[in-house]
């Protein structure tokens, strides 16, 4: 069964490191280059994810769509969510 680009959903939760973040992306996008992927931003403002990853994968960044999980909210909600 051949799986195309439409039928997959890429989810990854970036949390308060940006290499591991930059490294996983790079690979992604160098083995699967058309997918598109959600970046959740669960770093709570420590590490945000347009100003400290967006910049190292810039040949990408059309293919990325940040969900930010804000810092303000707390709880099961916020930054302690894990996304």
């Amino acid at each position: 069964m051949k799986i195309s680009k439409d039928d997959l959903e890429i989810i990854i939760v970036h949390y308060r490191n940006v290499r591991p973040t930059v490294a996983m992306l790079n690979a992604f996008f160098k083995f699967y280059p058309e997918l598109q992927v959600s970046l959740i931003d669960n770093s709570g403002g420590i590490c945000d994810a347009k100003e400290n990853i967006i910049p190292h994968i810039r040949k990408a960044e059309e293919r990325i769509k940040i969900i930010k999980n804000h810092e303000t909210e707390f709880g099961w909600r916020g930054p302690l969510s894990h996304g």
